[in-house]
């Protein structure tokens, strides 16, 4: 099963972007595919998340995200960041 994560994120001076994807009994998610999208220009950077659930996006023009993350192997209907 597939499970979707969206949310709106600012970057002010240009940053980064970090959470944890964990499923709804708080365990984390290895291996799903985060994606941040600028919604202004659609500008896509995907990362993926290590053993702990954690992701990270470095060096991000200033904008606004909208952040999706996919774990194509879960048995999740939902989760959290």
């Amino acid at each position: 099963m597939l499970f979707l994560l969206g949310a709106t994120l600012w970057a002010g001076d240009g940053g980064s972007l970090l959470g944890t994807i964990t499923d709804p009994n708080g365990a984390a998610i290895p291996g799903a595919q985060v994606t941040a999208t600028e919604t202004g220009t659609s500008f896509k950077l995907t990362n993926t998340t290590d053993s702990r659930g954690f992701y990270s996006f470095q060096s991000l023009p200033v904008g606004h995200y909208n952040v999706e993350a996919r774990a194509p192997d879960s048995n999740l209907s939902g989760a959290r960041a």
